[in-house]
């Protein structure tokens, strides 16, 4: 027994449970996980197992946040959620445990939550608590009353959640038995996930800190077993399995580590600790119930894959049994207290019945098990997608005092119809609504092969089209409490190898809007004013100058978001339900800094409007003056195209005699101006600004023209540059990038003009979209490298600098020998000039006939599938076209943002005309939208006047942070002239991908020469290279010297010392490929590309 064996079972644990404990020893186990609530955001939870022997526990726990490679660290509440008893005894004993004043072994599960916002994306994410003490009963650790430490990792540029433990019973065995332990899984997870691998490890009292385990047991084998090769983990069916000793009693802490990989990567970790009991009192043990197998299924699968996945048809039933025996001979029962399938699919949804008929007695059953899933009004979002859903059934022989249960775990993949729109109709009005169904599956997003609308019930609706994913309704005008239902029909593509295809019908449900405030759909609302605290009291003054419009703020209330932003009049202006919420501002500025840096509000019904003002500081005292252009149309021959010219000054003074200057090709011509213009000569043109103040905004347009005998895409570019272009700090990233060309040579000369570089930074040679060549350079400030790669017949060249950052640096395209009058440039995978705000290039193509209503995404990417590396920025420029007989008076424009899009990092760049813009709530999707609006237009029409008959809006965002691969980031808009019907954009997309460049390293050589801002007294070099064996260093002359060895993507491979004039380098062990030599001493700094072969 648990002391010994004369003792009866319940004095004995009398005495275990409860003689030898002390206080505040109550924690027998304890289990992290968390839920991903969007980009570095994720609902924590922490399961705490108290033995009720002891004292019980806190209402909250506090747990660490820490990430060493983004040097980040902070602590965060959690509240306690429930605590309920989860002792494995039987129903009429449970009143016997020690939870409630008995002498059976009990506990309680103590669900603490809350939910923490990452400042940044990082990789390496721990979440940690540590808690006391372990309780004294515990058996099979040496160390009694120690600390209890578990910890969760969480590599947030991933939008995974861990897996969510399921546990309603703490299961009891019995000694001299096997036991079959189904494992923790989540109710809910990722299918598009490989695996998770579940191991034993230790248990922890700190991070790394194992405890020792009593004679003869270890992490691996944690209870006393027989014989002691007996326990193993089955990671295909998730099982424990082990034979009890025989005459042992245990109370084990067993520790599971389980990894979650992707891609055969882990991408996340979480920890459980939890207590094993064994009972060795054969007076009340028995063997636990077993089942048979395999399951047999009889209707609604169309794949019964190995390992009890089941997919199923939205439309069908799932229909399976199973049999389950004791070899006790007791009677075998659903166990409900084991079942979570009101969880998983609701009440009523599902029928288990249990047949003890004959054949079968009472000690074997065969379950027949029917489950019916209700999902309707599904909404696509990336956190909520391809979920399976995991449920249990559990069997009992119900002998008392305790359970003899045991689980079957299975998963449940749906096709069904999701919704990326799902609208909110006005009462009272005829409204016009864009739907959009996709099909979701078991592995994503899915092929489908038709589509059928109908409707079922409510005010009769048009459909434009009722076969095709996407159509417009027409809806009537209708009251509140009028409801339209909606049904999609969605046919799979039959099955590669069973033929089989999926009728998978879903509902959606459409109310008249309830509120009254169908345009806002919250009464109440917030707003508020951003001021320029310019007597830094960290308080918006009255008497203070306002701030700029256009910045965007965050509302956030748990997993919800809300964004708002200043418009023309510096008011900000968000309509937002009941509730606490955290505001902060998104817009990135970065020569000030919000005071406070985020605020907190309640919504009070009883005030409306609540304001919330804000005092923006300045960091340094300076102009930043940004220039930005864009095209009204694409440029034809022989026709004059609006270019607007849009500047700004998000600087911290006004700036003095301000001008741009405008340069263009050979092929345009200026026509006209807004604005008085200078000719300077060569294509270059000054237009005088006089003072850009603080925040303001301009611009002024240019009417070009292509030459009349410019064939089809030909190609043109434009540029401008805003003076004064000077910068105030030295840490923003600020490389600049010329670039010539001699007979058969592309010349790039690189200048740093910001702090001198850390690291090296990794440049890659584009010739026509493929990477032909890599480095990396590293530069003090003011110094200079060219970098020259020989250049061939009708190529381009682009020099991309730290190309995988959203601060990258890149040259324009480099046309040195292109002869054939058929050459098309190709499109830039990177943006030129990316890093100097107060440059702005326009390139592109003249064209023929085209759509005049498009959405325009630079950099357009590379290939068919335009992929783009994570972190990206993309900027999408919308055109629009008056094509109607008559002037329009208003235009809107509706684009849905993706969840792969960072809505705080919106930033609007230009437009053709005067506009407002707001963020809407997000949708049923999770998704934001974005609504432009041309009030007052006057639109002319394309036949009464045709290039007046143009307008654009542009702006630029972000991803969303450390996209995964094949994330496809796709955009469209709908654009309402008037009261007519949408006329909906072209789909820009991108795929993200780290690794889909095309890539033919040529092994040209690539010279760089460094210009130091001092007199360089030595030169270095380096022989042989390329080379297998030893490298020679050669200084001028014996002085000292630090010398540094990189790989060609800048990882440090060794770094010494030397004060010789000759060293020494074995790269005999090295892998082939290019590296990165660097010496410096005390006169210069030289960077050498040395080859290993």
């Amino acid at each position: 027994m648990f002391c010994i064996k004369k003792i009866s079972l319940l004095g004995c644990l009398l005495l275990v449970l409860i003689g030898f404990s002390s206080p505040l020893k109550a924690i027998s186990g304890a289990e992290l996980a968390y839920e991903c609530l969007g980009a570095n955001q994720y609902k924590i939870t922490l399961q705490v197992y108290r033995d009720c022997s002891d004292a019980t526990l806190p209402g909250n726990q506090t747990i660490d946040l820490n990430s060493m490679l983004c040097g980040a660290n902070s602590t965060t509440v959690l509240t306690l959620d429930s605590s309920y008893e989860i002792s494995g005894i039987h129903a009429s004993q449970i009143a016997n445990s020690t939870c409630n004043g008995g002498t059976m072994p009990g506990f309680e599960l103590f669900v603490y939550s809350g939910v923490v916002v990452f400042p940044q994306t990082c990789e390496d994410w721990i979440v940690s608590w540590t808690g006391c003490c372990r309780s004294a009963n515990i058996t099979n650790l040496s160390t009694s009353g120690s600390s209890i430490y578990v910890e969760a990792k969480i590599d947030s540029r991933y939008l995974y959640s861990s897996p969510r433990f399921h546990r309603q019973k703490l299961p009891y065995y019995c000694a001299n038995s096997t036991h079959t332990n189904r494992l923790k899984v989540p109710t809910r997870y990722p299918s598009n996930m490989d695996s998770f691998v579940v191991a034993l490890t230790c248990p922890l009292q700190g991070a790394n800190n194992c405890l020792n385990h009593t004679t003869g047991l270890s992490a691996g084998q944690p209870l006393h077993i027989s014989p002691t090769s007996a326990i193993q983990i089955d990671n295909i069916r998730r099982e424990l399995r082990f034979h009890a000793k025989d005459s042992v009693g245990q109370i084990a802490a067993v520790a599971l580590t389980i990894y979650q990989l992707k891609n055969g990567d882990t991408v996340g970790y979480v920890q459980s600790d939890f207590p094993v009991v064994v009972i060795d009192s054969p007076a009340v043990c028995n063997a636990p119930v077993q089942y048979t197998e395999p399951i047999t299924n009889t209707a609604g699968i169309i794949t019964l894959y190995e390992h009890y996945n089941f997919d199923l048809c939205s439309s069908d039933n799932l229909i399976f049994s199973f049999i389950a025996y004791d070899p006790d001979g007791d009677t075998v029962e659903v166990d409900l207290a084991n079942t979570n399938l009101d969880e998983v699919f609701g009440v009523g949804n599902w029928t288990v019945l249990a047949n003890s008929t004959p054949p079968f007695r009472p000690d074997s059953v065969q379950c027949y098990v029917q489950v019916t899933p209700t999902w309707q009004n599904n909404s696509y979002s990336p956190l909520n997608s391809n979920l399976k859903r995991h449920f249990r059934i559990g069997v009992t022989d119900g002998k008392a005092p305790f359970l003899s249960c045991t689980a079957i775990d299975l998963n449940l993949s749906l096709y069904q119809a999701t919704f990326l729109t799902i609208p909110t109709l006005c009462a009272g009005v005829n409204t016009q609504h864009q739907l959009h169904a996709v099909l979701d599956g078991p592995n994503g997003l899915d092929s489908a092969q038709a589509f059928n609308w109908t409707q079922i019930s409510g005010p009769p609706v048009v459909f434009s089209d009722a076969t095709i994913p996407n159509p417009s309704i027409a809806v009537p005008s209708g009251v509140v409490g009028d409801v339209v239902v909606l049904e999609v029909t969605v046919t799979t593509t039959p099955h590669p190898i069973t033929g089989v295809q999926c009728v998978a019908p879903t509902r959606m449900v459409l109310p008249y809007d309830t509120s009254g405030h169908c345009i806002n759909p919250f009464p109440n609302f917030v707003t508020g004013q951003m001021r320029i605290d310019s007597n830094l009291n960290c308080f918006p003054d009255t008497t203070e100058a306002r701030f700029a419009p256009n910045t965007v703020l965050l509302f956030e209330k748990g997993q919800d978001q809300f964004y708002a932003a200043t418009n023309g009049n510096y008011a900000y202006q968000a309509h937002l339900d009941t509730g606490t919420y955290t505001v902060s501002v998104t817009t990135p500025y970065p020569y000030w800094s919000a005071c406070p840096s985020s605020q907190t509000f309640t919504i009070d019904t009883t005030v409306n409007p609540q304001v919330l003002d804000w005092a923006m500081e300045p960091l340094f005292l300076c102009p930043k003056l940004e220039v930005n252009l864009s095209a009204s149309a694409h440029m034809r021959a022989c026709i004059a195209r609006q270019v607007w010219v849009n500047y700004r000054n998000p600087g911290t003074v006004d700036a003095a005699n301000a001008y741009v200057e405008v340069d263009l090709t050979a092929n345009l011509t200026i026509t006209n101006s807004s604005i008085p213009m200078t000719n300077l000569g060569n294509h270059r043109y000054r237009f005088d600004l006089d003072s850009v103040e603080v925040g303001e905004y301009g611009r002024f347009f240019i009417m070009v023209q292509a030459s009349c005998s410019s064939p089809q895409n030909d190609p043109y570019t434009i540029g401008a540059h805003i003076y004064p272009d000077s910068i105030c700090t030295t840490q923003l990233p600020h490389l600049t990038i010329s670039d010539s060309c001699t007979i058969d040579t592309v010349i790039f000369k690189v200048t740093n003009h910001s702090a001198a570089h850390t690291a090296p930074l990794l440049y890659w040679i584009i010739e026509n979209q493929t990477i032909v060549d890599t480095g990396a350079i590293q530069l003090g400030m003011g110094q200079s490298l060219s970098i020259y790669y020989p250049g061939t017949i009708d190529k381009v060249y682009q020099l991309v600098i730290d190309p995988y950052n959203t601060a990258y640096a890149a040259s324009s395209h480099v046309h040195c020998m292109v002869v054939d009058s058929n050459f098309v440039d190709p499109p830039f995978l990177y943006r030129p000039h990316n890093q100097l705000s107060y440059v702005s290039i326009f390139h592109g193509n003249t064209v023929g006939s085209y759509d005049p209503n498009i959405k325009v995404a630079e950099p357009e990417g590379y290939g068919t599938d335009h992929y783009i590396l994570p972190n990206q920025s993309i900027d999408y420029t919308i055109h629009f076209q008056n094509t109607g007989t008559d002037t329009a008076y208003k235009v809107v424009i509706l684009d849905t943002l993706t969840a792969a899009l960072d809505v705080g990092s919106l930033m609007m760049q230009g437009s053709s005309h005067s506009y407002t813009w707001r963020i809407k709530p997000y949708n049923a999707t999770g998704l934001n939208i974005l609504e432009i609006t041309f009030n007052n237009i006057m639109l002319l029409d394309s036949n009464a006047n045709e290039p007046a008959s143009h307008g654009f809006i542009k702006y630029s965002i972000q991803q969303t942070p450390n996209l995964p691969n094949s994330t496809l980031v796709e955009n469209s808009a709908s654009i309402y002239f008037d009261n007519n019907a949408p006329i909906k954009t072209n789909t820009a997309f991108h795929t993200v991908c780290d690794n889909c460049y095309p890539l033919t390293i040529t092994n040209n050589s690539v010279i760089t020469t460094i210009v130091a801002t001092k007199n360089q007294a030595s030169a270095t070099k380096i022989y042989p290279n390329p080379t297998n064996g030893l490298v020679v260093i050669e200084q001028s002359v014996a002085q000292a010297a630090e010398i540094e060895l990189y790989t060609i993507s800048g990882v440090l491979v060794k770094r010494w010392k030397t004060n010789q004039q000759i060293e020494y380098l074995n790269v005999e062990q090295l892998p082939t490929g290019t590296y990165l030599l660097k010496v410096v001493n005390h006169s210069s700094s030289e960077l050498f590309k040395l080859i290993r072969n």
